[in-house]
């Protein structure tokens, strides 16, 4: 069995990653792959200033996007300990782009027979009804099995 288990450091993707941990230990043989995903956000109106500033802010995101890199593979690396504690081998992907986008675009490249995620309120008051948007969006589209933790 081949799991794919979605982090994203909330309380619910690390809730996620001990019900995979334990599913994973259940199969004894199975595989599991920790993917969390650094949000790029998209710089409009680039060709409309000037250089220098435009420079500026784009030097300025290189160097938030590589500290965000850093911190997803520490992330990963203090996850990566429960699977290690049971012997369980993980590999962990630190993607780049639109959380939904990277995960789906992963979880269906065919390597997967489930996808573990946490479920993420939108509000304190909303909290016992909705899933996040990345949780709603991947259930939606994803060709494979999901696990949703609460």
């Amino acid at each position: 069995m081949r799991i794919l288990v979605a982090i994203d450091g909330s309380e619910q993707s690390l809730k996620a990653a001990d019900v995979a941990a334990q599913t994973a230990k259940a199969f004894g043989s199975a595989e599991v792959a920790l993917i969390t995903v650094v949000f790029q956000e998209p710089i409009y109106n680039m060709a409309a200033m000037p250089g220098p500033l435009m420079k500026n802010i784009y030097d300025t995101q290189a160097e938030l996007m590589e500290r965000e890199q850093e911190h997803s593979k520490m992330l990963l690396d203090y996850v990566t300990e429960k699977f290690t504690d049971i012997n369980i081998k993980t590999h962990n992907i630190v993607a780049v782009g639109y959380p939904s986008e990277e995960i789906l675009k992963e979880a269906d490249s065919g390597k997967y027979d489930l996808l573990v995620m946490g479920c993420r309120g939108l509000t304190s008051i909303t909290k016992r009804v909705f899933m996040g948007s990345v949780t709603e969006k991947v259930i939606h589209h994803t060709k494979i099995n999901v696990l949703i933790v609460k």
